[in-house]
């Protein structure tokens, strides 16, 4: 027979790693802002190498798991998962993903004309993740450039493709 953990003793076991797992999963999908807004955070300033982070976010999710197999019958805990539904995500429309671009340029306060919007949503794979680095690499380089950020500056930094 196998033990059973109290229910309170499981609940904040289950707390206590699952926000320790999202803590360091978003530390690593913040690396990019945190270079900029927080310098000193362990994966940006190279104390704790990016992939250990994530090894780290994985664990305390494989000890939910083995806790809740350990808690509940094999059957039971199988009959639970084949009752969740499964939804497949899509890339983003057309529609969606000029919208994407549009709010990325709004939170970088850039004005985005609709031939800029054209030729990005054309050239870019079509995932929110790719808008939001063309749009950051767009920023940067009209920043860096002194040039406004125009459709005819986007054909240069992205002639040899996407990045």
């Amino acid at each position: 027979m196998r033990p059973k953990l109290p229910p309170m003793a499981l609940a904040a076991i289950i707390a206590a790693a699952g926000w320790g797992a999202g803590q360091l999963l978003n530390d690593f999908l913040d690396r990019a802002s945190d270079a900029i807004n927080a310098p000193d955070r362990a994966i940006v300033a190279g104390r704790l190498p990016a992939r250990w982070a994530l090894v780290g976010a994985a664990v305390p999710q494989g000890i939910i798991c083995l806790l809740s197999a350990l808690q509940f019958q094999t059957r039971d805990l199988m009959s639970r998962l084949r009752a969740v539904p499964v939804v497949a995500v899509a890339p983003p429309d057309d529609g969606l993903f000029r919208a994407l671009i549009v709010k990325f340029c709004a939170d970088r306060q850039m004005s985005a004309d609709e031939s800029l919007v054209q030729y990005l949503a054309t050239r870019l794979e079509r995932s929110s993740m790719a808008a939001q680095s063309a749009v950051a690499l767009l920023d940067a380089e009209a920043l860096r450039l002194g040039r406004p950020v125009t459709r005819a500056l986007a054909a240069e930094l992205f002639r040899d493709g996407a990045p």
